[in-house]
């Protein structure tokens, strides 16, 4: 019996240590076919490799926001810039990158080019995020666990725990595992932060898809400036002014049938700015707002999707911004 229980003990044991090994193999080929091409990985290896090229540790033109930053500003039109922006990232975030920058990486930033979109401060952007970007990245490159605890509102404990997980990063990657094997990996390029967006949204103009954007943005009664990801805002702009940082305020282009699907759900965005700058201007009033809302109402053939641009979009904005940017500073 216990010799049967002794061949039990060494075949089970022999079984995991071979799963184990299995695992860290299969994890080892994902970081290095997938993991490690993913754009929040190129964006933090190209800014590494970009600071370095920098005259004086010093940077022009610093891009901030989501998804609409990442594929509107491409910095090869705009004298030394670099584009931070990541999809889906909220100003929480924002804030504690910008931090990083200026304190850790000690880069001196002449400018912020902050995103000030319809959906910049919505709740679900912070539901959505609520530390995710980190998780994808490494909050220790941003933050102390201490307060990624306090943001992502879990114990150290917990977040530890999470840690050792995290290294295992085949897991939960069923997906993008798939798509990878079938040949559809989401790998679009990108440069100086940039991401290069193809598709021509004059092509198809499903609206079913328009409509599921702006639930993405926006709740049935969307709460259009959530307190927590606007004071996170507030302390980038006391930073910008403790920093003589010149702080410009940018609103997206977006198709004509996003802006029709904002006034179908009745959706305040007069309102929504009047008390937005009114809240920044208990701040500072030393800004500049460029605005390209409705620039490409007409041309839906520069944008990506409804509300995103494509390459050729963000190549006319890209040299537009670069020469605003030019006359705001005469």
């Amino acid at each position: 019996m216990r010799k049967d229980k002794y061949k039990f003990i060494k075949k089970s044991s022999l079984f995991i240590l071979i799963f184990i090994c299995i695992i860290f193999i299969l994890n080892s080929i994902y970081i290095n076919a997938i993991g490690k091409n993913k754009l929040q990985i190129r964006k933090k290896l190209e800014w590494q490799e970009h600071k370095k090229t920098l005259d004086n540790a010093t940077l022009d033109y610093a891009f901030w926001g989501d998804s609409h930053t990442t594929s509107g500003l491409n910095p090869e039109y705009i004298k030394n810039s670099f584009n931070f922006g990541n999809p889906g990232e909220n100003y929480v975030e924002t804030y504690f990158k910008i931090k990083s920058l200026i304190e850790k990486d000690n880069i001196k930033v002449k400018s912020f080019i902050l995103e000030l979109d319809t959906h910049t401060f919505s709740k679900i952007l912070l539901i959505a995020g609520n530390g995710s970007l980190f998780n994808q990245l490494n909050y220790k490159d941003f933050m102390s666990s201490k307060d990624f605890a306090s943001l992502s509102e879990k114990s150290r404990l917990t977040i530890l725990f999470e840690e050792e997980i995290k290294e295992i990063e085949i897991i939960g990657a069923g997906t993008e595992i798939i798509n990878y094997l079938i040949g559809k990996q989401n790998l679009k390029v990108s440069k100086l932060g940039w991401q290069k967006n193809t598709k021509d949204f004059s092509e198809n103009k499903d609206s079913t898809l328009t409509a599921k954007k702006y639930s993405r943005h926006f709740e049935k009664d969307p709460i259009l400036i959530e307190d927590k990801i606007f004071d996170y805002f507030q302390k980038i702009l006391e930073i910008a002014n403790e920093n003589q940082i010149k702080i410009v305020f940018i609103k997206y282009p977006v198709s004509n049938e996003y802006d029709n699907e904002l006034k179908r759900n009745n959706l305040p965005r007069d309102d929504y700015y009047k008390e937005l700058f009114a809240r920044i201007d208990e701040t500072t009033t030393d800004y500049v707002v460029l605005d390209y809302y409705d620039l490409f109402f007409e041309h839906s053939e520069y944008l990506n999707d409804s509300d995103h641009l494509n390459y050729i979009g963000s190549e006319i904005l890209s040299r537009k911004v670069a020469d605003d940017l030019k006359k705001s500073a005469e």
